[in-house]
């Protein structure tokens, strides 16, 4: 996610955002995981990309999942590596994976393309993430919604000028009110993505948005209308 580089220097940033948590809105995100995985995902070998501070190289972990970890920020790796001493942990430039062709079973990408500014850069992420893909692998990308920007969330905060009257590429701004912290990101739509995923050569096989339920131990609110978030699986066939 793009730091405002008006209010916080990228070490702060990294610093701020390794608080984050899977809780709140975003918990949504992975609840329904485990069962999206155990339906398309054949084999062990993860690659995370953009896995920032660790949390999501540390959920899949936590499903028994080999997993390796690349990210494009330094101090977000070093974090990760304090986290989870045994873990592997690569810094990339964007769009470069430093593996070979056919090498893992499932690519996992987590609030990252949201953070690219063209669609040319994302197609050139998903066509690498692509190439490292085995064949029938597995591509999951984890991004907001088409509503994301324009509804009243638990944890998140969007009302900012920035979002009204939103258009595809537009910048965008959302606030983590439980660590007190506020980014930036690019607004796609869910058209977007497909477009570019099926470009890349992956096919779309599931897209999944994620409601509040009653018994998810929180007192949502838009949450249990509309999804604050939307999770696509693609397939290299």
């Amino acid at each position: 996610m793009i730091l405002d580089n008006k209010s916080k220097t990228p070490g702060l940033y990294a610093d701020l955002y390794s608080n984050f948590k899977f809780s709140g809105t975003p918990y949504l995100s992975y609840r329904d995981m485990p069962n999206i995985l155990n339906k398309h995902v054949h084999g062990k070998n993860v690659l995370d990309y953009g896995s920032g501070s660790g949390e999501s190289t540390l959920f899949l972990k936590s499903l028994d999942y080999n997993v390796t970890s690349v990210d494009i920020n330094e101090r977000m790796l070093s974090i990760a590596q304090a986290k989870d001493p045994l873990g592997k942990y690569v810094k990339i430039d964007s769009g470069i994976i430093p593996f070979d062709d056919d090498s893992f079973d499932l690519v996992f990408c987590s609030f990252v393309l949201l953070e690219i500014s063209t669609k040319d850069e994302i197609l050139n992420i998903v066509r690498e993430i692509h190439r490292v893909l085995k064949k029938n692998g597995i591509f999951i990308s984890i991004s907001a919604s088409d509503h994301t920007y324009n509804h009243d969330w638990l944890t998140l905060n969007t009302n900012f000028p920035e979002n009204k009257n939103i258009a595809s590429g537009a910048k965008v701004k959302i606030e983590f009110r439980d660590i007190n912290l506020t980014i930036d990101d690019y607004f796609w739509t869910e058209k977007d993505y497909r477009e570019i995923f099926q470009k890349a050569g992956l096919v779309v096989v599931e897209v999944h948005n994620p409601l509040g339920k009653d018994d998810d131990g929180y007192e949502w609110k838009d949450e249990k209308i509309i999804s604050p978030s939307s999770i696509i699986v693609c397939n290299k066939e």
